[in-house]
C-alpha cells in the first residue's frame, strides 16, 4: 500500500516495516494582497553628445537638485533638477512552501523623470539674467508588470521582522513624454524649435526626432524589510530603467553677434539609474475553505489508494472529515452484535491500537494529526462470528464539542479508512 502522504506500514504480526514511502505533508502557501507606493531619486541618466561643427558645444555636468528654471517665454519656476520616480503598485506576494523566500507579481504605474544638465560653451546675458546651466528633462508615464524574488538574509532591526535580498524585473511601456514646464505645453514634438538668442548672441534649438512610446525594462536590486506580522514591508534598492529606443534627439546651434560658432546634437536615452524606496501594505489572504480542497484531495487519494494494498489488502477511504485542531480523541466500539471482532488501528501508517477486541464499551485513544490529510485505517485481525468486521468510530475534535461518528467495514481483503483533514 502506498498512501501518498504517509511514512511507513507496520506488519501486525511482527511489527516490522514492510514498505516505507517518503512522508509528504501538504502545506499551503502564505498569500498576501499588496498595495503601496515608491519614491526614487538621485542617480544618473545617459545621453550622447555629438559635435557637428565648431568648437562650441555643451558639456555634461552633475544635476544640482533644486533650481530656478526659465522657459523660452521667460516664465520662471522652481524645479527639482534630479532624476525622480513616483508611483503606485498592487499585486500579490506568495511565501514558498518549504523555504523562507517570497515571490511577488505586481502591476505598477509611475511618473518618472530623467534629468540632464549641461554647461554652456560661453556665458551671455538673456532677459537681463546671466545664463547658468542648460537643463533638459524627459518626464514620462510608465505602466508595467513586475516580478520580484526575495531570499532570506536575517533579522531586520529596521522593522523588527526579517530582511531579504531581492531582485525585481519589470516590463512595461512609456508614454506622454514631456520637457521642463507645465505638462501639456511641453510635450516633446518633432521640429519643435526655440530661439534663445539676444542681440545675435545665444543659442537656437530644434528637436529632430522623438519616440513618444517605447517599451522599457526595469532591473532592481536591494534589501526588503518585513515587519513582524509581514503586514508592512519596505524595499530599499538601486534600479535601472532601460528603454528599448531613445526618447528624442535635439540639435543646438550657438551664435556670437549673429555668427554661428558651433553646432551639436544630443540624443537623450530616456533611461535612468537611481535609488528607490518602495513601501507596501500586505493583507494576508485567507486560504480557501477546507471543504472544497478536502473533497478534491479525497477524490484524488481514493482513486490512488484503491489500486494499492497493505498486507495484500486494499485500502478503502470510506469516510472524510475536517479537524480544527491537531489533537483529537478517537473512541472505537462494536455498535452492533458483539461477535468477537478484532481490529488494529493505524494513523498515517503508524500502529496506534493493536489486536483489540471490540466491545460495547468505548475504547478511547488520543491521536496527534499532521497538517494536511491524515489516514486512520482499520485493519481486520479476524471477522468474528458474523462477517464482515464492523466498528463504530467516534472522533472528538476537542474544540467545538462536536462528536462525529462513523461506521467502518473491513474484511480480509479490504481495510476501511477515514481521512481526517487538518488545517493549522
Amino acid at each position: 500500500m502506498c498512501l501518498p502522504t504517509r511514512a511507513q506500514i507496520i506488519n501486525p504480526t511482527n511489527h516490522q516495516p514492510t514498505y516505507k514511502p517518503k512522508m509528504q505533508v501538504k502545506v499551503r502557501r502564505q498569500k498576501y494582497f499588496t498595495v503601496g507606493f515608491n519614491i526614487g531619486s538621485l542617480g544618473w541618466s545617459p545621453a550622447s553628445v555629438n559635435n557637428i561643427s565648431g568648437n562650441n558645444s555643451f558639456t555634461r555636468t552633475i544635476n544640482y537638485g533644486f533650481g530656478v528654471v526659465s522657459d523660452v517665454s521667460h516664465h520662471q519656476s522652481i524645479d527639482l533638477t534630479a532624476n525622480t520616480s513616483m508611483g503606485i503598485h498592487t499585486g500579490f506576494t506568495w511565501r514558498d512552501k518549504n523555504h523562507d523566500a517570497y515571490t511577488s507579481i505586481q502591476a505598477e504605474i509611475q511618473n518618472n523623470k530623467a534629468c540632464y544638465e549641461f554647461n554652456y560653451p560661453f556665458q551671455y546675458k538673456w532677459h537681463g539674467d546671466s545664463i547658468g546651466q542648460w537643463v533638459e528633462e524627459d518626464k514620462y508615464i510608465k505602466y508595467a508588470i513586475a516580478l520580484q524574488r526575495c531570499w532570506y538574509k536575517g533579522h531586520s532591526n529596521f522593522l523588527g521582522g526579517n530582511k531579504y535580498w531581492y531582485i525585481r524585473e519589470s516590463f512595461g511601456q512609456t508614454f506622454f513624454h514631456r520637457n521642463v514646464g507645465t505638462a501639456f505645453s511641453n510635450v516633446l514634438t518633432q521640429d519643435h524649435n526655440e530661439d534663445w538668442t539676444e542681440n545675435g548672441t545665444g543659442m537656437k534649438s530644434t528637436i529632430t526626432s522623438v519616440n513618444q512610446n517605447t517599451f522599457m525594462l526595469g532591473t532592481e536590486f536591494g534589501i526588503k524589510h518585513f515587519s513582524k506580522t509581514n503586514l508592512h514591508s519596505l524595499d530599499i534598492g538601486l534600479v535601472y530603467y532601460a528603454p528599448f529606443t531613445n526618447t528624442y534627439t535635439e540639435q543646438y546651434e550657438f551664435f556670437k553677434e549673429g555668427t554661428s560658432v558651433g553646432k551639436s546634437s544630443i540624443t537623450y536615452n530616456g533611461g535612468t539609474i537611481m535609488f528607490n524606496l518602495r513601501y507596501s501594505l500586505n493583507y494576508h489572504v485567507k486560504d480557501k475553505p477546507v471543504d472544497s480542497l478536502a473533497v478534491k484531495i479525497k477524490n484524488e487519494i481514493v482513486t490512488a489508494t484503491n489500486t494499492h494494498k497493505i498486507n495484500n489488502r486494499h485500502v478503502d477511504v470510506q469516510k472524510t472529515m475536517q479537524a480544527p485542531t491537531d489533537l483529537v480523541n478517537v473512541s472505537v466500539w462494536d455498535a452492533g452484535l458483539v461477535d468477537g471482532d478484532q481490529i488494529s488501528l493505524y494513523l498515517n501508517n503508524e500502529l496506534v491500537l493493536e489486536n483489540y477486541t471490540l466491545a460495547k464499551a468505548k475504547k478511547q485513544i488520543q491521536l496527534h494529526l499532521v497538517a494536511g490529510a491524515n489516514y486512520l485505517v482499520m485493519h481486520a485481525v479476524n471477522l468474528g462470528t458474523v462477517p464482515p468486521n464492523t466498528a463504530a468510530i467516534e472522533v472528538d475534535d476537542n474544540s467545538s464539542k462536536r462528536h462525529t461518528t462513523f461506521t467502518l467495514t473491513s474484511d480480509m481483503q479490504k481495510s476501511g479508512a477515514i481521512e481526517i483533514f487538518y488545517t493549522p
